[in-house]
């Protein structure tokens, strides 16, 4: 008679039950085993079976019916159980292991992006001291806006006569300011914006100058597109639009 693998209680059962030719609907009938749980108790699925204490006694009342002994196949089961248990105590523990590491990267990240942050704003706040420290009139002379004058600076409504030459006062930050020279063509008036500050509107006579100094932006309006020329840095701007049109200039 074939008993099959000696940890394979399904095999051992079913060897028998072929033998006899009983088929598992009778077993189900005298046993009162539900057919799907003979089928997972002669497929050996562990994962299937209810618990120990019942399959054990399906297993008896199976070997019964067959006509086997009863001991051998609660030892087969018992062998085979332990090995099922003991792969999948292998199988999740590694599972458990990658789930703590998961836990900690969050962590860990969000510690590093912490230092980072902090540095970057410790380094922001030193860069700032040190800019206040050495260059006291900076925020005073974008603020502010006042002008040196080599003449006088007429804002829009007067009717004094302008001078040649107008500085815009500005500590030299760096060597990439920029300087923006206009120089009057015909009478007229511009509005200058610089660095996003406040606003400032002059009326020029023909020949009059203007100098101003920024940081990274000017933004014209000027009453006329060919009443003034403007340079950037000594490199001539090109002003579109017609004569007598107003025209708006975002430099550079």
């Amino acid at each position: 008679m074939t008993t099959g693998n000696a940890l394979s209680f399904g095999n051992y059962l079913r060897s028998f039950r072929l033998e006899k030719r009983i088929s598992l609907e009778n077993i189900s009938r005298e046993t009162k085993i539900g057919l799907r749980n003979l089928i997972h108790i002669e497929m050996e699925n562990h994962d299937k079976l209810p618990a120990e204490v019942f399959v054990k006694g399906y297993l008896q009342a199976y070997a019964d019916v067959v006509g086997v002994n009863k001991s051998e196949v609660i030892r087969l089961y018992s062998s085979s159980l332990n090995i099922y248990k003991k792969i999948a105590d292998s199988k999740s523990k590694p599972k458990r292991a990658d789930s703590k590491l998961w836990l900690k990267l969050p962590l860990s990240f969000l510690i590093i992006a912490s230092v980072i942050i902090l540095s970057v704003l410790s380094a922001d706040v030193f860069q700032e001291k040190d800019l206040t420290k050495d260059r006291p009139d900076r925020m005073s002379a974008i603020e502010t806006g006042h002008a040196d004058r080599k003449g006088p600076v007429q804002k829009i409504g007067s009717s004094t006569k302008t001078d040649k030459t107008f500085n815009f006062k500005h500590e030299r930050l760096n060597p990439e300011r920029l300087l923006l020279e206009v120089t009057a063509v015909e009478n007229t008036w511009i509005k200058v914006i610089i660095d996003n500050s406040a606003s400032k509107e002059y009326r020029l006579n023909s020949e009059d100058r203007l100098k101003f100094y920024a940081l990274s932006q000017f933004n014209i309006l000027v009453g006329g597109a060919k009443m003034a020329k403007f340079k950037l840095n000594g490199k001539p701007i090109k002003v579109p639009g017609k004569n007598g049109q107003m025209v708006n200039l975002v430099i550079p």
